[in-house]
């Protein structure tokens, strides 16, 4: 029997080694899955619809149990928010905007503050 460098508990992969890439990975592609279903199967792409699907459908996704794989490297952080930059850009009208501009006008902030909030709510 060969022993095992990962632990799949509660969803969450936890490697040997305690860097959290695969379950980053992981967070990443449900929610892009996801995301993308919805970017084809919904018409409207007004502002209030597509942030109520993002923030019910996409976002637990990426923040489910966040405390305890902790992203600490520019890499993770970056592949999820880009992840919220694309839902952002569905949004009709915002697309000539930055992303900060966009995150905004629809009351997000970026992914980095909320889970530092998070944290802190944590402590």
């Amino acid at each position: 029997m060969r022993a095992s460098e990962e632990e799949r508990d509660l969803g969450v992969i936890m490697h040997s080694s305690a860097k959290s890439l695969r379950q980053c990975v992981e967070a990443a592609k449900r929610a892009t899955r996801i995301l993308g279903m919805v970017k084809r199967t919904i018409v409207s792409r007004k502002q209030g619809m597509v942030l109520r699907l993002y923030k019910s459908l996409v976002r637990p996704h990426l923040e489910y149990c966040v405390e305890s794989w902790s992203l600490y490297l520019k890499q993770y952080i970056d592949a999820l928010e880009q992840i919220q930059r694309r839902a952002t850009l569905m949004i009709t009208r915002l697309g000539k905007h930055t992303h900060k501009g966009r995150l905004m006008r629809c009351g997000l902030t970026h992914f980095e503050k909320r889970r530092t909030t998070g944290d802190l709510l944590e402590a």
